[in-house]
């Protein structure tokens, strides 16, 4: 997908849910100052200026708090304080320096993105804390995690087509 037509998913997107505004710029710049020898990929950016702000905010998805308080929570340093629990995301090889942990769910499920500056539009990896390895699901795109996270909650008539 290109970034243009992501744009467009977006707007539709937020035409369709107006509460989902966009994060605050400073915020933004907060999360990648996590990451000083990483960039951020095109795509998270747009998502996050667009309609990212309920990632900050919560919402019932129960997204992690990445910001509360004017301060980041870097979920890779909760999930690593956790023994062996972090087995799914150990398989993947990534150094949790270079990962962005943007969701979970309960406490059981994380998805993140490895900043490996390889392309645009990342893969987001996700990993169930206290599941066997074999529950991980192949990666998929950002953009397509975005779309597929706004066709969840539509009737069919409603879903993105492009």
């Amino acid at each position: 997908m290109e970034l243009a037509e992501f744009q467009r998913f977006l707007q539709f997107y937020v035409s369709r849910f107006p509460a989902y505004k966009p994060m605050p710029e400073e915020q933004i710049q907060l999360i990648c100052a996590q990451f000083p020898h990483r960039k951020m990929p095109e795509f998270v950016l747009t998502y996050l200026r667009t309609c990212g702000g309920w990632l900050a905010a919560g919402a019932s998805e129960a997204p992690c708090k990445l910001i509360e308080d004017g301060i980041f929570h870097d979920y890779g340093e909760f999930i690593r304080a956790w023994d062996d629990s972090d087995e799914g995301f150990r398989q993947y090889g990534f150094a949790y320096e270079d990962c962005f942990f943007f969701l979970d769910s309960q406490d059981l499920l994380y998805e993140f993105i490895h900043l490996d500056g390889l392309r645009d539009d990342p893969l987001v990896y996700r990993f169930w804390v206290l599941y066997d390895y074999d529950r991980q699901s192949e990666p998929i795109l950002f953009s397509q995690w975005c779309i597929n996270l706004y066709n969840r909650r539509v009737p069919d008539e409603e879903k993105w087509t492009g």
